[in-house]
């Protein structure tokens, strides 16, 4: 049985309504009590494409019971600091960000072996003790570029699970991000993933990244699929990305787009998003870490694309929902 992604288009004066279409033709699980919600924090900035915006997690909650909990992930992995703009958010869903016991690190014994997370995480396995067991749902966003075809939801699993790895550039990236897709699937189970596509964030080089509006959101109950898509959606063969390939191979997710029933507008795939295509190369080892390329940014070209981005139509939206208003 072929596996479900669903696509849609999306608009900022009807982002909520889009949002309850795509869940409905998604056909995720249903929580059996208040959700929660891994979701893409960066370092707490609400930057576009780079952090997953409030209309996402508020999407997300909704379909739940009132009291959910939402893990923020830093861009750098392990637990973040979730962006002004969610708190009307999750004061009107009845949810909170977990507190300090829900992200205490317990120690997991996966059946599988999962040797390349073994060796680059010295003090072993762990999960958050409030996401064992607990079937989350995965809100992510696409970055295109930096090492990555397409980085997305199996990407914020491998944050969540290996913040800190040790020397990550001696093993293949695609062994580490399969590898996490698998330890996920056996500790936490997630029901499925969520990815705002409405901005996607391009990495050209170190010192070039910028903001592109695409306006599109893919939700699916694998999340290794809806990366498959979000690869097409790009411009990139899914089939010649490694990790996708791997997680195939393993039973892990399906990256295959044969296997991949797409549901909605699905002429979306036959757009050109005009990429950069110098940015779709898979790489086979994790990118490396430039801090003062990260410093510079975060001082200088973030902010100048942060005040780029307002003026927009769904740069508006983001104040509106930071005001506690829905437009």
């Amino acid at each position: 049985m072929r596996t479900t992604v669903a696509l849609l288009e999306a608009r900022p004066a009807t982002v909520a309504d889009d949002y309850r279409r795509l869940l409905a033709l998604a056909d995720l699980p249903a929580a059996d009590g208040p959700v929660r919600l891994i979701a893409a924090a960066g370092d707490g900035a609400a930057e576009p494409g780079r952090v997953a915006p409030a209309w996402l997690v508020a999407a997300c909650l909704e379909r739940s019971a009132p009291g959910g909990t939402v893990f923020p992930v830093a861009a750098a992995g392990g637990r973040g600091r979730a962006p002004a703009d969610w708190s009307p958010v999750l004061a009107a869903a009845g949810a909170a960000a977990a507190d300090p016991d829900q992200w205490d690190l317990r120690r997991v014994h996966p059946h599988g072996r999962v040797p390349g997370l073994e060796a680059v995480l010295p003090a072993g396995l762990h999960v958050p003790a409030g996401l064992q067991a607990a079937r989350p749902l995965l809100a992510a966003v696409p970055t295109v570029g930096g090492g990555w075809p397409v980085a997305g939801a199996t990407a914020l699993l491998l944050r969540l699970l290996a913040p800190r790895p040790r020397r990550p550039r001696r093993l293949p990236l695609a062994e580490l991000l399969a590898e996490a897709a698998a330890l996920a699937a056996e500790t936490m189970a997630p029901r499925g993933a969520v990815l705002d596509a409405t901005v996607w964030h391009v990495v050209e080089s170190p010192w070039r990244r910028s903001a592109v509006g695409r306006n599109i959101l893919l939700a699916g109950a694998d999340p290794v699929a809806v990366d498959a898509v979000a690869c097409r959606l790009a411009g990139a063969e899914p089939r010649r990305v490694p990790w996708l390939r791997l997680c195939s191979e393993r039973g892990v997710g399906e990256g295959r787009p044969d296997r991949i029933r797409l549901v909605g507008q699905t002429e979306l795939l036959d757009l050109d998003f005009a990429l950069p295509q110098h940015t779709l190369v898979a790489a086979d080892r994790l990118p490396a870490r430039r801090p003062l390329a990260d410093l510079l940014d975060n001082l200088i070209r973030r902010p100048a694309r942060v005040r780029g981005h307002r003026p927009t139509p769904w740069g508006r939206l983001h104040e509106a929902y930071g005001r506690g208003q829905k437009a």
